[in-house]
Formats: structure tokens, C-alpha cells, sequence
């Protein structure tokens, strides 16, 4: 399921969430469950709605895997 902003969640990929807490996704599987740590230091437990998140920014890396 992709973000609000249409994107395919990828490991690496800087989001933001409907409340503004900014995180990265720290893990992603093929069965659209990934994690996300926040910026804060809280480590988001397993997600698997990502159209309640916004994609701000994808690293080079990971948009070439």
C-alpha cells in the first residue's frame, strides 16, 4: 500500500505522519509491513497503513535497490 503521496514504502525513505513527527523507515517487506523510527528516538512498532504517511525525502541508495 503506498504513502498519501503515492510512493511504495523503501527502507531509507524519510516520512512524515498526519500529527508532523518526522522518521525514517528503518525496515520494509515485500507484505507492505514496515518501521519506522521518529526522530524523537521512538522506535514506531510495525505498520502496514502507509496512507497515513507522507513521503518527504528517499536517499539515492535505496531508490536503486
Amino acid at each position: 500500500m503506498p504513502y498519501a503521496s503515492g510512493e511504495i514504502p523503501m527502507v531509507g525513505d524519510r516520512i512524515t505522519d498526519k500529527r508532523g513527527r518526522v522518521g525514517r523507515v528503518t525496515a520494509a517487506s515485500a507484505g507492505g509491513i514496515f518501521t519506522i523510527t521518529w526522530n524523537d528516538g521512538v522506535a514506531g512498532a510495525n505498520y502496514t497503513i502507509a496512507e497515513r504517511f507522507t513521503l518527504i525525502s528517499r536517499s539515492s541508495e535505496s531508490a536503486e535497490k
